[in-house]
């Protein structure tokens, strides 16, 4: 890998300058099924990587990295809850034949699960000295909207 450092470089600032594109990389990297030795270099530092981030995992006096990686790996499941209790039509299956019809299906059910969210995450408002949302006042709306208890316009809302 040391030999080949100075190529590696010069193959990632083409990349990132999109003077080469990705797929002929891949292509140079690896000939009739085999690595070449730069592809081989690329493997090795990748595996560097992996090595780190298995050793933190599996740190038996520091547990913060695996702490942050429950505490994101909850978040992402409890949106993919949301995500079924929202999509509850069909048992929350993908029932298009066609990839554009599951494409649509799939890009409606994001843009609902995006407001959703959205709508239930509370936001820091000045004005509110606190967690909540000061939504516009409405005669059709009062009703329902959230308030911020120290908002207030929202401790006029009756």
């Amino acid at each position: 890998m040391i030999t080949h450092w100075p190529d590696m470089l010069r193959v990632a600032g083409s990349l990132v300058t999109r003077q080469v594109r990705a797929y002929d990389l891949l292509r140079m990297f690896g000939r009739e099924g085999r690595p070449t030795p730069l592809g081989q270099a690329f493997a090795e530092y990748g595996r560097i990587a992996k090595t780190l981030h298995l050793l933190r995992v599996v740190d038996p006096v520091d547990d913060t990295y695996r702490r942050q990686m429950n505490r994101q790996l909850t978040v992402q499941e409890s949106r993919h809850k949301l995500a079924r209790d929202i999509c509850h039509g069909k048992r929350g299956q993908i029932m298009q034949a066609y990839r554009e019809g599951q494409e649509d299906q799939l890009g409606a059910l994001g843009l609902v699960l995006n407001a959703a969210v959205l709508w239930t995450t509370p936001t820091w408002t000045p004005r509110s000295r606190g967690f909540g949302r000061c939504p516009p006042r409405s005669a059709s709306t009062t009703s329902w909207m959230p308030t911020s208890p120290g908002c207030p316009r929202c401790a006029t809302r009756t």
